[in-house]
Parts: structure tokens; C-alpha cells; sequence
């Protein structure tokens, strides 16, 4: 079941990938022997590491975290993925672990700026015509 979802699933563990599906490797650029084992934070952009510890400092404290966050992803050839992640803490061989299930959102992401854009250029246009109406009358 795991392997035929399009979202990737993960399990890190003392800082290294220790599961992942097919499709995990495929939205990193990575085969998938080379993931095993594999440093979590190298598919991490610097800023958002800083934003994932500050995360876990705020779980070590025992503040509420929300276990759903977007998130930038830097692929083998070093291009960024933006992701939403879905995370869990579970017990894995009688130790804490991270599960999570990643889903690209690079598509979503451009198209809703693309929206952004075209709404201010319409009400910049609507407004811009608005005044052009009321100076001409």
C-alpha cells in the first residue's frame, strides 16, 4: 500500500533515514539505495533546519506542535521542492522515531502565486480605470 501512494513516506531515526518508499526517492532525485541511512537534515535547506529544530525545541518543552507544516526540501541536484509534511512520533524498535508522509506541493504553490499575481494586476487595473473614470467626468 505504501509503495502505491504518489506522497512519499518516511522514517528517520537517530538522525538517519531508516524506511522510505519508491516515491520518496523519486521526489528527492535520489535512487533508492541511496537514501538508506541517509542524514535527514541533507535534504534540508539551511533556513528551513533552523525552522525543523526550532520545531523539536518546542516538542522538548512539551508545547503543543502541529504535526502538519509546509516545508522547503533540497533535492540530490540541489533544486528546492516545496512540501507539506505530515509527522508523527513513534516508538520504533523501543526508541523514538519520525514518521512522516511528505506530499509535493511545488504545483499547488505556483499556480496559487500565479492567482496572487493575476488578482493584483486586475485590482490594480479596476483601480487604476476607477480613477481614470472619475478624473474624466
Amino acid at each position: 500500500m505504501i509503495e502505491n501512494i504518489n506522497d512519499g513516506v518516511v522514517i528517520s531515526q537517530y538522525d538517519k533515514f531508516i524506511f522510505f518508499n519508491d516515491q520518496s526517492a523519486k521526489m528527492l532525485g535520489y535512487e533508492v539505495d541511496e537514501l538508506l541511512m541517509k542524514d535527514y537534515r541533507d535534504v534540508y535547506t539551511e533556513r528551513e533546519l533552523k525552522i525543523l529544530q526550532e520545531r523539536k525545541a518546542h516538542r522538548d518543552r512539551g508545547e503543543a506542535v502541529s504535526p502538519q507544516y509546509e516545508t522547503v526540501f533540497k533535492k540530490k541536484n540541489d533544486a528546492e521542492i516545496e512540501v507539506e509534511a505530515n509527522v508523527a512520533i513513534i516508538d520504533y524498535m523501543g526508541d523514538k522515531a519520525t514518521f512522516a508522509v511528505i506530499r509535493d506541493i511545488s504545483e499547488r504553490k505556483k499556480v496559487g502565486k500565479e492567482i496572487r499575481a493575476q488578482k493584483q494586476y486586475f485590482e490594480a487595473l479596476f483601480t487604476s480605470s476607477t480613477e481614470q473614470l472619475f478624473l474624466w467626468i
